[in-house]
């Protein structure tokens, strides 16, 4: 979404002008500036024993690819509410403990700039199963990740495989 045409606050119409360094709509009447901000997610890189917890996406984007549970916070939940929540949804499964890998900032065609924030979540025993927005759930050996779709989670699960830190 590219912004409003009209002021939210005084109904007269946007114009566009260089602010801050960037073209954001603003409003000569009240001194309103539209300003436009990603969109926070986060994604759970779950962990149980030597394997990695990964969803076969039923959505686009990336419908049909392996990768991790993710998905947009919602207001009034903190990201490892949100982390969880997601985990849950989509596979059924619980995360005893988070830790945060590291914040990314990704585009997406369907939805503009995102924030994401990927955490690993070391797993509850249990049996994954698709719901929310997977196709299908699997619990794969570390070594044999390879592609994750997302650049995001490429970095974020590199980042995870270094030394010390599973």
């Amino acid at each position: 979404m590219t912004g409003f045409v009209f002021c939210p606050f005084c109904n007269d119409p946007l114009n566009k002008g260089i602010i801050d360094n960037y073209e954001r709509n603003y409003c000569s009447s009240c001194s309103y500036v539209h300003y436009i901000y990603p969109i926070p997610a986060t994604a759970a890189i779950g962990q149980l024993e030597n394997k990695i917890l990964l969803i076969k996406r039923g959505m686009e984007p990336g419908k049909g690819v392996w990768t991790f549970p993710s998905g947009f916070m919602e207001a009034g939940e903190t990201p490892e509410e949100s982390c969880l929540r997601e985990l849950f949804e989509e596979t059924g499964m619980e995360g005893e403990s988070l830790k945060l890998i590291n914040a990314y900032h990704e585009y997406s065609q369907m939805y503009g700039d995102l924030l994401l924030l990927v955490y690993h979540v070391i797993l509850k025993p249990g049996i994954p199963y698709p719901g929310d927005d997977a196709d299908e759930t699997e619990l794969v050996p570390i070594d044999d990740i390879t592609d994750l779709k997302f650049r995001c989670f490429n970095l974020a699960f590199k980042e995870l495989k270094k030394p010390n830190n599973i």
